[in-house]
């Protein structure tokens, strides 16, 4: 946590994406959602971080000011996200509420099928075309109405209809947290998202490709490995690659 300290003023404010508190996530997906330019976001996050009265706001220096809007750049840098802050959201749904369940911390109760097959094609989809139906279709890939059931594609066409419902900060801050898990899959398997390239610009079947390649098999068809927990596929993925390489050498 950072340290501020103006006069009688002592608090502690998140240095990093896991550090924030839920009412803290979904500020920002707010501001997020608002397209309020960077200066303006900085002061009204750091406002809503420090947790004090405007009036004493306003009177802080404004050489503190500009360290304290330095020390969140983290916001607008890399989405490092992978504590979901939002394991349980209840959307209301004509007259009757409805909980949806979500993913653990860092997507680890997730399948290989769930992440690639379906959450990542509608990132994709929605990444293009930044439709909203497709970032339903995302969050209903994630998130599950029976608490500890497994994924179920046929599913996902009913909760989306329930995301839909679902106030655009909670679906701002479910694509946050899909993005820092996403991006920390990259970090953790390297051997997976190697390459000039980064991972955002690459091709979203890029390991099913390179698994071809490997066994001649399409992964896609294999439901042993569709259904696998994410992270025990991923180090599968990562030994058959470096069996590969060891038979070429």
């Amino acid at each position: 946590m950072h340290k501020f300290n103006w006069g009688p003023i002592e608090k502690e404010y998140p240095e990093n994406w896991n550090e924030l508190n839920k009412e803290q996530l979904l500020f920002v997906a707010t501001l997020m959602r608002s397209g309020v330019e960077r200066k303006a976001f900085d002061t009204l996050l750091l406002q809503k971080l420090l947790n004090i009265p405007w009036f004493t706001f306003n009177n802080i220096p404004i050489h503190a000011m500009e360290d304290m809007a330095k020390s969140i750049s983290f916001i607008h840098e890399k989405f490092e996200l992978t504590k979901n802050l939002l394991p349980e959201i209840s959307v209301k749904k004509g007259k009757e509420k409805v909980i949806l369940y979500g993913p653990t911390d860092g997507m680890t109760d997730c399948t290989l099928e769930q992440f690639f097959a379906y959450a990542e094609t509608y990132f994709t989809l929605f990444a293009q075309t930044n439709e909203e139906e497709n970032l339903n279709l995302l969050c209903a890939c994630l998130y599950r109405i029976e608490n500890n059931s497994i994924f179920n594609p046929e599913k996902v066409d009913e909760i989306s209809l329930i995301i839909k419902e679902m106030k655009a900060e909670f679906k701002q801050a479910i694509l946050l947290y899909y993005l820092g898990c996403r991006d920390f899959f990259a970090y953790k398997f390297p051997e997976l998202f190697s390459g000039e390239q980064t991972y955002a610009e690459k091709s979203d079947l890029h390991f099913f490709t390179l698994i071809d390649n490997l066994n001649n098999e399409d992964i896609t068809k294999n439901n042993q490995i569709k259904q696998s927990n994410l992270y025990e596929a991923f180090v599968r993925l990562v030994q058959m690659i470096k069996k590969s390489d060891n038979s070429r050498t």
